[in-house]
C-alpha cells in the first residue's frame, strides 16, 4: 500500500486505541464486531494484521481475507485494501490487472477517490500499464478535486510536467 493509505490506517488505529486502555480489548472488540458483520471493524482488523500495529503479528493472508470480506460487501476501504495487496503482492499473488480493475471501480464510485490516487501511481510507475503521465495527472487531479486528500501528488507531477516545458495535455493553470 502507498504512503497515504498507510498513514490513514495508522491514524485510525491510534485514534481507536486511545479509546481502549488495553490493546487486546481493542483487538477483541474488532474481532467480535467483524464476526457480527461490521465492515469497519473487519477493515480495522485487516489493518492490524497488515501493519502489525498494537502488537498484532503481521499476517498478510488474514489481512487479505478480511479486506476481501469487506470488499465483497461493497466496503470502499476493503476494496482499496484488496487492490493494494494485489498491487504489492502481499498475502496474494501479485496481479496488477486485478489491482487496476479494483482501483478503477473505486475511482469511478462516488464514495471516495483514493482509488484514483493509487491508479494514478500505477500509470506513473508503469505497474501493469504503460507509463502514461497524462492519465496519471488526470487521476491525481480527480483525487485532488474531490477533497478526499491533499493535492501533493497532483502538484508534484504538474510541476514536473507542466511548468518548465508544458506538455500538450497540461492544463493552463494548476487549479
Amino acid at each position: 500500500m502507498k504512503l497515504f493509505t498507510t498513514i490513514l490506517i495508522t491514524l485510525t488505529l491510534i485514534t481507536s486505541s486511545l479509546l481502549f486502555a488495553d490493546t487486546k480489548e481493542l483487538f477483541n472488540r474488532y474481532t467480535e464486531s467483524c464476526d457480527k458483520g461490521d465492515l469497519s471493524s473487519c477493515n480495522n482488523l485487516g489493518n492490524l494484521y497488515f501493519s502489525g500495529l498494537l502488537g498484532v503479528d503481521i499476517d498478510y493472508v488474514k489481512a487479505f481475507e478480511l479486506y476481501s470480506f469487506a470488499c465483497d460487501r461493497n466496503s470502499f476501504n476493503g476494496c482499496v485494501g484488496v487492490a493494494g495487496m494485489y498491487a504489492d503482492g502481499k498475502g496474494v499473488k501479485q496481479n496488477y490487472n486485478k489491482a487496476i480493475k479494483i482501483y478503477y471501480n473505486a475511482c469511478e464510485s462516488s464514495i471516495g477517490t483514493v482509488g484514483c490516487l493509487e491508479l494514478g501511481h500505477m500509470y506513473l510507475n508503469g505497474q501493469g500499464v504503460e507509463i502514461d503521465y497524462e492519465k496519471a495527472l488526470n487521476l491525481f487531479k480527480k483525487n485532488c478535486d474531490s477533497g478526499d486528500s491533499d493535492c501533493l501528488d497532483y502538484s508534484d507531477l504538474y510541476n514536473k510536467l507542466c511548468t518548465t516545458n508544458p506538455k500538450p495535455f497540461c492544463p493552463k493553470s494548476k487549479s
